[in-house]
């Protein structure tokens, strides 16, 4: 399906309010109050949300193109929508209602559709790891690769974080990360942090580094 005109097309508010008054914003803020790790929004599709591992939805409202596109023109980049519509997929992080998510948006038979992952506050302590001591002692080494792998939602993002977060409340380093896109923000500590996103601020990672 191809994406109508983002640039040109700034929907009205009216259309955004078709048929409820629970607008996507309000009804992520309503889901927002229970745990829950992801919030699936397709067109002609209602919310589904993800808890305890479990697929739910949220209601049966139906959310047409024209919600979800005045949605993701309220919280994307001029850049990042532009992409969108060249591609018809972006992976991208954003802050939203006090949060920060991480954004899979892409085009299919039915319209457009956003997986959102929800981001902890904050990395975790690495005490929190049954591994504890084997991450502590990987941060002893003075150089090599280390590499976190698993399937989607085991935790690498998070393992990563917790690493680098225990680097910048211990030792004066240098941190650059290379993410695609950036999920944690840091807050600056002990260490120099600089973190770039995968189109925003290089092109390739080979490139970067």
């Amino acid at each position: 399906m191809a994406l109508a005109s983002w640039k040109t097309e700034k929907l009205p508010p009216e259309i955004y309010q078709e048929n409820s008054l629970e607008t996507i914003p309000k009804v992520i803020e309503k889901l927002l109050e229970a745990p829950l790790s992801d919030i699936h929004i397709s067109s002609q599709k209602p919310i589904y949300y993800r808890q305890h591992l479990q697929l739910r939805t949220y209601s049966s409202k139906i959310y047409s193109f024209s919600e979800i596109k005045r949605f993701l023109q309220d919280i994307l980049e001029p850049l990042e929508l532009e992409k969108l519509e060249k591609l018809g997929v972006l992976d991208t992080g954003i802050d939203f209602k006090g949060r920060r998510w991480r954004l899979n948006i892409y085009a299919s038979a039915n319209g457009l559709n956003i997986a959102m992952r929800l981001i902890g506050d904050k990395a975790l302590d690495l005490d929190a790891y049954s591994q504890g001591k084997v991450l502590r002692a990987l941060l002893t080494k003075p150089y090599g690769l280390t590499l976190i792998c698993g399937a989607t939602g085991t935790g690498k993002s998070s393992t990563l974080a917790a690493l680098l977060d225990h680097i910048n409340h211990q030792e004066a380093k240098h941190i650059i990360t290379l993410e695609d896109p950036i999920e944690y923000v840091f807050t600056q500590d002990l260490a120099l942090i600089h973190q770039r996103e995968l189109g925003a601020h290089f092109q390739n990672f080979a490139q970067a580094i």
